[in-house]
């Protein structure tokens, strides 16, 4: 693997750690709300559940990354990557993020660092549904 493939490799891995964070986030502020409201302790554990899966799901994913760059027909190591539940994370990430964009675009009408940030980061996003889209037609 040469070093282009490398950096952009490097890129895909923090896009899904971002995104993993930010649905970890998302599922955090689910148990603060159920806590300050009902206090229902079934679906506390099972957010927590959740929580825990999605950890050991993103070190799969992180680790088996490269299974969805190689062109070969291999797909055992695809079947390693809970390719649902990638494309599920990325999905909600990619619309939280084109509505952080709207709101700074309608926001601010100087120029932000942030929001070319975030273009940035929804391409990347956009990109890796894409190729998990085609990788799942083969």
């Amino acid at each position: 693997m040469n070093d282009s493939h490398r950096s952009e490799l490097f890129r895909y891995e923090q896009m899904i750690e971002n995104a993993f964070e930010h649905y970890k986030r998302k599922l955090q502020n689910q148990t603060r709300l159920e806590q300050q409201n009902n206090n229902n302790r079934v679906v506390i554990a099972q957010i927590n559940l959740i929580l825990h899966s999605l950890e050991l799901q993103k070190k799969n994913i992180l680790t088996n990354l490269i299974s969805l760059f190689e062109n070969s027909d291999n797909m055992k190591s695809m079947v390693l990557i809970n390719i649902c539940l990638l494309r599920s994370v990325l999905n909600i990430y990619s619309k939280d993020l084109d509505r952080g964009i709207v709101l700074l675009e309608n926001e601010y009408e100087y120029y932000l660092r942030d929001h070319d940030i975030l273009k940035v980061e929804t391409e990347l996003v956009n990109k890796m549904i894409e190729l998990i889209r085609i990788r799942n037609k083969k």
